[in-house]
């Protein structure tokens, strides 16, 4: 009986390594895992931006740690009737609530890209005039619109001191006007209490698509 040597069983080893490897390319990266979508009491990420109306670093994720209360969150567009119409009654929130310890910021999600796309003078200039009291978030990499499902503007969402998401929704309900679930659920948060989960029909954010 023949017996093969050990230096040609190693080879014999590395050619059937190299066969097992393909062209000897390194294997591909797993896809990274799509971001989940937030449910009420789930803690968010957040992130830094450059405020639209001011120009300056703002680092939200500070900014609720820092807070008294939490942050309102107000996904907007300068160019939805319905946000520009509604600017009036989240003005006089942000006076209310504002004084309380909630810290309000507008947020921006639209796209970098297309024809109609502002540039930062036109924004910084729409924000100006509009006397908006809070600062106005660049999000046009749009890191929010799944973990927080927004597909409507606009769109209000609670964060309160422990970064924990309380509300996502309308300011009121589209059809009953005098159902302010915004309103009501920082009055509850005020007093100690936990907001109810409403019934996602009836917070449906309308008005203006994000584009």
């Amino acid at each position: 009986m023949q017996y093969l040597r050990p230096s040609f069983l190693l080879l014999a080893a590395a050619v059937c390594a190299a066969a097992a490897q393909g062209d000897g390319k390194s294997k591909p990266k797993p896809p990274k895992p799509k971001p989940r979508a937030y449910a009420l009491g789930d803690t968010v990420k957040l992130h830094k931006h450059r405020d639209l109306a001011g120009g300056a670093e703002v680092d939200l994720d500070a900014a609720v740690r820092k807070s008294t209360k939490g942050v309102v969150l107000f996904w907007q567009a300068p160019k939805s009737p319905a946000c520009r119409k509604l600017l009036p009654e989240v003005k006089q929130l942000h006076k209310k609530y504002g004084a309380k310890g909630w810290r309000f910021y507008a947020v921006f999600s639209g796209s970098s890209r297309g024809p109609k796309v502002m540039d930062p003078d036109e924004h910084r200039m729409y924000y100006k005039l509009a006397r908006f009291p809070f600062p106005v978030l660049d999000d046009r990499k749009q890191r929010y619109l799944k973990p927080f499902r927004l597909e409507l503007l606009p769109t209000f969402a609670v964060v309160t001191k422990d970064r924990r998401l309380r509300y996502v929704g309308s300011l009121r309900s589209a059809h009953v006007k005098t159902a302010a679930y915004l309103t009501r659920t920082l009055d509850l948060l005020g007093e100690g209490k936990h907001p109810p989960a409403y019934k996602p029909e009836a917070i449906k954010p309308y008005g203006s698509t994000i584009r």
